[in-house]
């Protein structure tokens, strides 16, 4: 009978998963994730769903958007169901932005729109392009100069544009008639008037075919969007403390609070330096980084944002990512509350909710990247900050 003799006994370990190891047990790895503690784990696989080539993915909570290979954008739910949300958003880059009522804004520079996942449509309501032409009417408005202006107005959820105004017209016989005015699908057309020689308008009523006769004052009350605008086609989209932020060049814009499809294009903007590639909004602020510096707009409310400049040096296009600060170690203790990763100068930093933005890989790793496409993730409770350079 054969006998099995221990020289020595070290016990069983048999409190580590199978797919852990210790560092003292690595020779190589291919495909394993390294957690801030230096615990490895296996990489887990995946199951093709499509085998088409996807672009600019973006989770949105219940759904996922992606370009497909003709270019269009589609909303893909976990049920398999696609929706078509824009027939063709180009080759570039797409930029989104989740708005806090679970609609996703999207623009790729030069054309932008929003969606709630099973339709799309422009983001805000363009300005009408013409005021139509007026002609001499009978009524019984007072004698004098006169403007009129138009707006347009979405059936689907009575959005209003901004207006555009008419040149001064002499009324002598009491009315006014509207002809040529401009029709949208999917809009009506509003029309307001100001009093003789006054500056303020005042809505008359809804054009029918083009044309609106105006025979009596207005008194169906002021307009209120006459100077608003929709969003340009910018990049960089973010939300920011119930507002829309846009980036184009080197100015930032913000909607009006709560309303993410109506700019006030004369008021609500921040001028930068240099050309924007970072809009991060974390605790306290909102770090905007450009091709020459980091910079930091401290406060809660738009009007008193105050800037400084915490990191100088170039920030590259699209590597800003939000973070929890539980996930960012800083010297010998984590961060706290909403922060901040990006590359500046080439470094992956830490833009932290005080403001103050901390190099963590300096020394150790730098790129020469102008333009990243970046993600953060947990993978198994180990946080990873993942860049893709596309220039």
């Amino acid at each position: 009978m054969s006998m099995l003799k221990f020289e020595s006994f070290k016990g069983i370990n048999n409190q580590a998963r199978g797919t852990e190891l210790t560092p003292a047990d690595l020779g190589t790895a291919t495909n394993v994730d390294v957690s801030n503690a230096g615990r490895l784990q296996r990489r887990q696989g995946y199951t093709v769903q499509d085998a088409c080539c996807h672009g600019n993915v973006f989770e949105a909570g219940a759904f996922v958007l992606v370009t497909d290979a003709h270019h269009a954008l589609v909303t893909i739910w976990p049920d398999g169901q696609r929706v078509q949300v824009h027939p063709s958003m180009g080759v570039g880059r797409i930029w989104y932005a989740r708005l806090p009522d679970g609609r996703v804004a999207f623009s790729n520079g030069l054309q932008c729109g929003i969606t709630d996942g099973r339709t799309g449509s422009e983001w805000g309501a363009r300005k009408p392009d013409s005021v139509g032409v007026a002609v001499a009417a009978q009524g019984s408005l007072a004698p004098g100069k006169y403007r009129w202006a138009v707006t347009h107005v979405r059936r689907a959820d009575g959005l209003e544009s901004g207006g555009v105004t008419s040149d001064v017209q002499e009324v002598a016989h009491g009315g006014l008639a509207l002809m040529g005015l401009p029709e949208r699908e999917g809009f009506d057309t509003q029309v307001y008037l100001t009093q003789p020689g006054g500056e303020q308008f005042f809505l008359v009523g809804r054009a029918a075919g083009g044309q609106l006769r105006i025979t009596a004052p207005a008194g169906l009350g002021p307009a209120r969007t006459m100077d608003l605008d929709a969003p340009p086609a910018g990049i960089l989209l973010a939300e920011w403390n119930g507002r829309a932020l846009v980036a184009v060049g080197s100015m930032l814009l913000a909607s009006l609070p709560t309303m993410p499809e109506q700019f006030d294009l004369t008021r609500d903007y921040r001028q930068f330096g240099a050309a924007i590639t970072l809009v991060q909004p974390v605790g306290n602020g909102i770090f905007v980084g450009t091709t020459e510096a980091l910079h930091f707009l401290a406060g809660e409310t738009w009007d008193t944002l105050r800037m400084s400049t915490p990191m100088s040096g170039p920030v590259a296009l699209g590597s800003g990512v939000a973070v929890d600060g539980r996930f960012v170690r800083i010297g010998e203790g984590n961060a706290e509350g909403e922060c901040m990763l990006a590359l500046v100068d080439g470094v992956i930093t830490a833009g932290l909710p005080s403001g103050q933005a901390v190099p963590l890989s300096e020394g150790r790793y730098r790129t020469e990247a102008q333009e990243v496409s970046a993600a953060f993730r947990l993978q198994g409770r180990m946080p990873q900050y993942m860049v893709q350079v596309l220039r």
